[in-house]
């Protein structure tokens, strides 16, 4: 019995939620991002969209080991879901009203009709199912697939927060474009432990973007400093070289910069 995928439009609609970032740390790296069950999978026996959010790699982490607690989780989501279309889905306790679907619990169902009479209808609750999802034909084996568990959760152990299995997980999906690890072609199993021993599916940076602009431009000031250039001096360079001012400037073109800064230095 395996753990079935997210499906698709519940999953476009979690990160429409959040617009694409995490709504904990602010970040914006699409890469980084995967889907937490606030609700445990096992608990909730499926994917619940009204118990899932969108998080970092790092925040996903975080919330798996209790730093992040439910009750904020639940907060972030109310948050969001403010002037937000309702997800996809018609849990219990859910009434049709005309061309869309009002998600309420089952008590305030039960006050409606005390109020409304016996002309308001409640859908009834939907059964649980539970998908059994088969390997396909010449996929890896039982054992090949708890290896690479095994590395995903030492790479994830090792990183200190960086990371996590899911995360590692998601990228060997992705690139082998797979609904589950476990159908990964047997073929492709020696190339994948290979990236895994490498951490290949781990690279994710200790620093936002914004923290790496950010240090670029200290990196910057600072060998300008050193050769006693001013910051309107810089910025005049800056100019000459790229045609636009030190504060706007991209990270490649900041990273150009440093280099420039960094040779000139080295000839004075």
């Amino acid at each position: 019995m395996r753990r079935r995928a997210v499906p698709r439009d519940v999953e476009r609609a979690l990160y429409q939620e959040v617009g694409s970032k995490c709504p904990k740390c602010g970040e914006a790296d699409v890469k980084a991002l995967t889907i937490h069950h606030i609700v445990e999978y096992a608990k909730a026996c499926g994917h619940n969209p009204d118990a899932m959010i969108v998080l970092c790699a790092n925040c996903h982490a975080r919330a798996g080991r209790r730093e992040i607690t439910e009750d904020e989780l639940f907060q972030m989501k109310r948050a969001l879901q403010v002037n937000q279309p309702a997800l996809p889905t018609a849990g219990p306790g859910s009434r049709a009203s005309g061309s869309s679907t009002m998600n309420i619990g089952r008590q305030a169902a039960d006050n409606i009709i005390n109020i409304a009479g016996d002309n308001t209808t409640v859908r009834p609750p939907k059964k649980r199912t539970t998908v059994i999802i088969a390997p396909q034909p010449g996929s890896i084996s039982d054992a090949q697939s708890r290896e690479i568990n095994d590395r995903a959760a030492k790479i994830a152990a090792e990183s200190k927060g960086r990371t996590t299995v899911g995360f590692v997980k998601k990228r060997i999906k992705q690139k082998y474009h797979l609904t589950a690890v476990r159908n990964l072609p047997a073929s492709e199993y020696p190339a994948v432990m290979a990236d895994l021993r490498k951490w290949k599916w781990a690279v994710r940076s200790e620093e936002s973007p914004q923290e790496e602009r950010n240090r670029l431009l200290r990196e910057l000031h600072a060998k300008a400093g050193n050769i006693g250039w001013s910051h309107e001096f810089l910025s005049l360079k800056c100019r000459e070289w790229y045609g636009y001012s030190v504060g706007d400037l991209s990270t490649n073109l900041l990273k150009d910069a440093v280099s420039k800064v960094a040779e000139i230095s080295e000839n004075v």
